[in-house]
């Protein structure tokens, strides 16, 4: 009888041993699962960041193009306005001046035709560069909410 007792006693521990084993076991699982919840939280505020910055820059971006393509017209207009006037040059706009005043007041004007020539290339050009680089971080930003689903 104490043979059927002691093979009971250990099959009894060999029991508690597995069900001992079992639970760390269960315990690994469950901290697993806790870690792999809190990176799909991380994953899902950050495509929602991403997701919300994506769509600020195209709103961006497209305030831009509008911008852009406005201020390009324009320099379009006036390039073509110079070539229909031809060759006139500003010296040759001074020279003709019929007095002092009307030297000053169209170096006056040359110089403000000028800086608003200048003003506007600089504007288009200052756009485009925008224009690209906003192009660029949209496309970055979309690869990466791709990768991060």
């Amino acid at each position: 009888m104490e043979t059927k007792e002691e093979s009971s006693e250990i099959e009894l521990e060999l029991v508690k041993g597995e069900l001992s084993d079992l639970q760390v076991e269960i315990a690994n699982l469950n901290d697993d699962i806790i870690t792999l919840e809190m990176e799909i939280n991380a994953l899902d505020e950050k495509t929602t960041s991403l997701s919300s910055s994506i769509e600020e820059n195209s709103s961006k971006l497209e305030v831009l193009t509008d911008e852009y393509t406005e201020n390009k017209a324009l320099l379009d207009k006036r390039l073509i306005a110079m070539y229909k006037a031809g060759n006139t040059k500003y010296l040759d706009v001074l020279l003709n001046s019929t007095s002092i005043s009307d030297f000053i007041s169209n170096y006056y004007f040359i110089e403000k035709v000028v800086d608003a020539d200048t003003r506007l290339l600089d504007t288009v050009s200052e756009k485009k560069v925008e224009l690209e680089e906003r192009e660029i971080t949209l496309q970055n930003q979309k690869e990466e909410l791709s990768e991060a689903r």
